[in-house]
């Protein structure tokens, strides 16, 4: 419940059984956050596949892509 909080830990929202969750051995924390990534061109990105999602964001004309098995790994 820690995590959950507010209505989301109100049993009759629940989708899942509370049983059913388990924890990953991750400490709290224990993952680092991209807090300052490096910014590459969609060019020098030869790791990433075609079929690839990304998460884009423009801001004041700034345009950028991050890759979304990439953000998974990390909180941001």
């Amino acid at each position: 419940m820690r995590f959950l909080g507010g209505d989301l830990s109100k049993r009759d929202r629940l989708k899942i059984r509370l049983k059913e969750i388990t924890w990953g051995g991750v400490k709290l924390d224990g993952i680092p956050s991209l807090d300052d990534p490096s910014l590459i061109s969609g060019a020098e990105a030869g790791y990433l596949k075609v079929t690839d999602l990304v998460f884009g964001v423009e801001i004041n004309g700034d345009a950028r892509a991050y890759p979304l098995r990439i953000m998974g790994w990390h909180p941001v």
